[in-house]
């Protein structure tokens, strides 16, 4: 069983992520984060306090503004567990450190588009494909 943390406002999307965790049998959410102003200050803060445990995680879900994203991704990266990562746009300069960092780790961006379970269903599917797969920088199309 995949073992999941779920990273995300308390928003439409961040609640139907964690709602279809808690119903997808091969995979089990060990930590959930959400506070809608500082999800990363909290991530650290539950991580020091030992109820993220991110060391245990087969895989993170991190759908968060850029700035929260770019620091799960860092962390992510230093415990190489792959990262599934919800983004609306990224700048040139946060692509690139996006690409740096998952040299050390699997990365997969999903596009958001609304909170729809479209988006749900790509990020559940690219998790299970991420698993496999070799550190690096990889796209919905990437993801069969």
């Amino acid at each position: 069983m995949m073992k999941a943390i779920v990273i995300a406002k308390r928003d439409v999307l961040g609640c139907r992520i964690v709602d279809c965790m808690s119903r997808c049998d091969e995979m089990e959410l060990i930590g959930s984060v959400s506070k809608p102003a500082d999800v990363s200050e909290q991530t650290a803060q539950a991580s020091q306090e030992g109820f993220l445990p991110a060391s245990q995680a087969d895989v993170i879900f991190c759908f968060s503004d850029n700035g929260t994203m770019l620091e799960n991704i860092r962390m992510a990266a230093q415990r190489n567990i792959p990262i599934i990562a919800g983004t609306t746009g990224l700048s040139e300069s946060e692509m690139g450190s996006i690409k740096r960092l998952a040299n050390q780790t699997r990365c997969v961006l999903v596009p958001v588009v609304g909170g729809n379970e479209h988006v749900v269903a790509g990020a559940i599917r690219a998790a299970r494909w991420v698993i496999g797969q070799r550190n690096g920088l990889y796209d919905m199309q990437d993801v069969v």
